[in-house]
């Protein structure tokens, strides 16, 4: 019998702690995916105006602060608009 693959994790030991930017790969990866829901081509610029809603929206500040590290990233690796 053959498994169907997952992308499923064990938790980690409390001893170990998380890679770095983990979490930021994680709400990239959210953020992402709820767009290919709804779109069939997912861009750059798309995933860009989502994180400034986010940022808008959000109450937390640790939750802000992921998602303007996930926005730095994406702003120092895509290209200008021509």
């Amino acid at each position: 019998m053959i498994l169907p693959h997952t992308d499923f994790k064990p938790a980690l030991p409390q001893s170990e702690t998380p890679l770095p930017y983990e979490n930021e790969h994680m709400a990239l990866r959210t953020i992402t995916q709820q767009l290919m829901s709804s779109k069939a081509l997912v861009t750059n610029k798309d995933i860009i105006i989502k994180l400034i809603e986010l940022l808008e929206t959000e109450k937390c500040d640790v939750q802000k602060d992921i998602f303007r590290n996930v926005l730095e990233s994406l702003l120092r690796t895509t290209p200008d608009d021509l």
